[in-house]
This record gives C-alpha cells, sequence and structure tokens, in this order.
C-alpha cells in the first residue's frame, strides 16, 4: 500500500464508513436485498456521478497534468443499468465544488476510482442475491481492468501529490464523501415524506 494510498484511508475512515452504513447503500450487501432497493441505489447515485464526472471532465488541470478521466467515465453504464430497471434517476440539488488544487483533485478521484474498486466486490453481492440477470454494468465497471487502472491512479497520485499536500488530498477525499452523504441524506428524507404523505392520503381515502 503507497503511503499515500494509507494515509488518505486513515483520514476518511469515519466518512467513509458512515457512508457505506447509509440507509439507502446498506441493502446492497444484504440478502435481503431488493430490486426496490436495489434500483433506489443506483438513482440516488445517479446525480452524483453524473456531476461529478463533469466536473472532472471539464478540468483543465488535470489534463495539463496527464490524467484522462475519459476511459474510467461509469455514469453511462449507470444509466444503463437504470433503463434496464425502468427507473428514472433521482435528481441532485447541491453542485460539487471544483477542487482549487492538484492535491484536492487527488483527493478527489480517490473517493471515485476507490469506489470503482469496491464495486467489484458489491457486483458479486448483488449478483448472488438477485440473480444474473439483474443489470450489473455500473457496479461491475471496468470490469478485469478495474485494479490495474486503480495501481495507475496511485501510481499517478503518488507522482503529484507530495507528502506535505497530503492534508489537502484528504481535506479533498472527505469533502466527496461528505456530499455524497448529505445527497442521501436529502433523499432518504423526502422518500419518507413521500411514503408518509401516501400512507395518509390511502387512509383518508
Amino acid at each position: 500500500m503507497s503511503s499515500l494510498q494509507q494515509y488518505l484511508q486513515q483520514a476518511t475512515r469515519a466518512a467513509h464508513q458512515h457512508l457505506d452504513q447509509h440507509a439507502l447503500l446498506r441493502p446492497l450487501l444484504h440478502k435481503a436485498l431488493s430490486r426496490q432497493s436495489y434500483g433506489d441505489a443506483l438513482a440516488a447515485l445517479h446525480g452524483l456521478y453524473a456531476e461529478s464526472e463533469r466536473v472532472i471532465l471539464a478540468s483543465q488541470a488535470l489534463m495539463a497534468n496527464g490524467f484522462d478521466y475519459r476511459p474510467r467515465r461509469r455514469q453511462p453504464s449507470l444509466q444503463q443499468d437504470l433503463q434496464a430497471l425502468q427507473r428514472q434517476p433521482w435528481a441532485l440539488r447541491q453542485a460539487l465544488q471544483t477542487p482549487s488544487d492538484t492535491a484536492e483533485w487527488i483527493g478527489y478521484l480517490y473517493t471515485l476510482e476507490g469506489s470503482a474498486l469496491g464495486g467489484q466486490f458489491i457486483a458479486r453481492k448483488v449478483r448472488e442475491t438477485l440473480g444474473e440477470t439483474i443489470p450489473l454494468r455500473f457496479f461491475h465497471g471496468r470490469g478485469r481492468q478495474t485494479e490495474a487502472l486503480w495501481r495507475d491512479f496511485l501510481h499517478y497520485a503518488e507522482a503529484t501529490c507530495p507528502p506535505a499536500q497530503y492534508p489537502a488530498a484528504a481535506r479533498g477525499a472527505d469533502r466527496v464523501f461528505r456530499l455524497f452523504a448529505a445527497h442521501l441524506d436529502r433523499l432518504t428524507g423526502q422518500h419518507t415524506q413521500n411514503n408518509s404523505m401516501s400512507s395518509a392520503l390511502g387512509a383518508t381515502g
């Protein structure tokens, strides 16, 4: 494990664990996962990845540093999974803040590239629960290339982010984790309220 990877893991552990245990994402690894809950998770994640990747692809700084994110995009696969499930994405109400320097960009990318690596594990669990026909383009992602692309990212990160800038990278990563969690919290509140209103209307109808 690289020194930067170890630093970022330790610095973001609490925020990462909080996100993994979120009510919209936690069912993904449970045997009780339903097709509805799986679709909910994808619908919730869509806006985050669409906006995250838009910000990345618009960054001239990353391109100037030799990092091409285009072959790493996952939002199109997420969109295809939603279409296969006949689901609509849930909107992102808050814009992502563009990182201010290279170190923050490294932290920003760390969260997304790490999620691609973790997606391989999630894909296996979802397939075990929901069967071979469930659409898994997003979590399966880059398939056998995933680990190689992760290593390439770490090499890039180590080469462009010296130890003195590790704290800035950690702030960038932590900001993304917390934005993801805030978005999911907002959606959970909205859908809980909508379900309560539906129940009330049903009781009075």
